[in-house]
């Protein structure tokens, strides 16, 4: 049941991302295929289409990883709190968030809000959704 709740949560999660990702693209002026440039379509088309792939098989990658150490956790230290079936998974979960939030204020200062955004939906996919799917019992 763990690589099942792990290819949903990581398909989910490819499923909001991607398209996400491919509005910051599009609407980024120096982005050739913008809708306000007149210079055609991009060549870089196909690579954003294969670097789209890699990211939908590495959500699922993440997602199957992250569903095994759920069960994992759970066996190890368990959590009897209603709705928090192991805490040490959901503190790595947020600790991950935590780690990656300096990466895009350095690397992306312009893409903070989409970032919250995506940060958000991780920890509710991966910290939430995972869980319940995986099985609490």
């Amino acid at each position: 049941m763990p690589v099942l709740a792990g290819i949903f949560a990581g398909v989910i999660m490819a499923m909001i991302f991607l398209p996400h990702a491919a509005i910051v693209l599009v609407f980024n002026r120096k982005y050739a295929g913008s809708p306000g440039n007149d210079e055609g379509p991009s060549p870089m088309a196909w690579l954003l289409m294969a670097l789209a792939g890699g990211a939908f098989l590495t959500w699922v990658v993440l997602g199957i990883a992250a569903a095994t150490l759920f069960t994992i956790a759970q066996r190890v230290a368990p959590t009897h709190f209603p709705g928090v079936p192991s805490l040490a998974y959901l503190i790595g979960v947020v600790a991950v968030v935590l780690l990656a939030v300096p990466w895009v204020v350095i690397l992306a200062p312009r893409l903070w809000r989409h970032a919250l955004f995506e940060f958000a939906v991780f920890v509710a996919i991966f910290g939430v959704q995972i869980p319940m799917t995986a099985g609490i019992g």
